[in-house]
């Protein structure tokens, strides 16, 4: 599993960003929880460039770093990578987008969060995530922990789409 905190790192160097420029970016304001002294220069550039967001809990909000990131979110990390490095705006309006989603037909889309969907569809449209071939049958698999070769390959698919 790869961790918040990672993913953090994951995506400032996708960006090729100076991470100690953001240095002045008040974490503490974001987060209610402590961020790893490791990380902090990858959560605060992360951050101030809306890739990473909280999660909300007991109305604040948490960076949950050492948490596994979900296969949702990353799809969500990816798009906003995308979207700081080429001005792409994740749409919902799209009739391709929605035609390319309704061709896939996962199977365990009805239990995707409304949050996530908008990225999910656009990730997939973009070429980013495919899902998963189960007996026959293709899964998101939104929810499952993403793992280090799954990064590598939007990783190398997103790099792909940018050069």
């Amino acid at each position: 599993n790869v961790t918040r905190y990672e993913t953090a790192v994951i995506a400032v160097k996708l960006l090729g960003v100076d991470s100690s420029k953001f240095s002045k970016v008040d974490l503490n304001k974001a987060f209610s929880d402590n961020i790893a002294n490791w990380a902090k220069p990858y959560v605060q550039a992360a951050y101030a460039l809306e890739i990473l967001k909280g999660n909300p809990v007991d109305g604040k909000y948490v960076f949950l770093g050492s948490n596994a990131t979900s296969r949702q979110e990353f799809a969500v990390i990816v798009c906003g990578i995308y979207h700081a490095f080429t001005g792409y705006e994740v749409d919902s309006d799209n009739p391709a987008i929605e035609q390319n989603w309704k061709t896939k037909k996962f199977a365990d889309e009805n239990t995707i969060p409304s949050w996530s969907l908008n990225y999910l569809k656009n990730a997939v449209y973009l070429g980013f995530i495919n899902g998963s071939d189960d007996n026959g049958k293709l899964y998101i698999k939104c929810k499952d922990s993403i793992k280090r070769s799954e990064i590598a390959v939007i990783t190398a698919k997103y790099l792909e789409k940018i050069m």
